[in-house]
């Protein structure tokens, strides 16, 4: 049996597989080394706009590919002059932090840098899920349940 915050991200890994769209991230899976783990770069992706104060959007992403397990899901948590983008592994540990400014390319962060920020976007993403599920049954989007 998983601990109650694996068995947790796992149902968020979960939702995004089975009601995510298709999302092409291209060029980013070469620049965040994961393209011999995904070489199509096709991902299903949940995303979110947070709006208040100023707009943010959120992204949970898992390789469409994957059957079983996951091999890690990408994360990201976008400001409107910065991005910060995590690689996670199943088990919901940071493998490795990016930032990205506006008009710059991706620059890595040591993790220890990176927990924080990285801890707030799991418990986003844990807390939010029931929320993400009624706003998707509400645009009539089937539970695949």
């Amino acid at each position: 049996m998983l601990p109650p915050e694996q068995a947790s991200f796992a149902a968020v890994v979960w939702f995004v597989q089975a009601k995510g769209w298709r999302a092409d991230l291209g060029p980013v899976c070469k620049e965040f080394g994961v393209a011999h783990l995904t070489p199509d770069c096709i991902f299903k992706q949940i995303s979110v706009e947070v709006v208040g104060g100023s707009e943010v959007s959120q992204g949970f992403n898992v390789p469409m590919s994957a059957t079983e397990s996951i091999p890690y899901a990408l994360l990201f948590h976008l400001h409107p002059l910065v991005g910060k983008f995590f690689i996670v592994s199943p088990s919901a540990t940071l493998q490795a932090a990016f930032v990205r400014s506006q008009g710059t390319g991706y620059s890595r962060l040591p993790n220890e840098i990176a927990q924080w920020s990285f801890e707030s976007e799991i418990a986003f993403w844990l807390a939010s899920l029931g929320k993400i599920r009624q706003l998707m049954r509400k645009q009539r989007v089937p539970d695949l349940r």
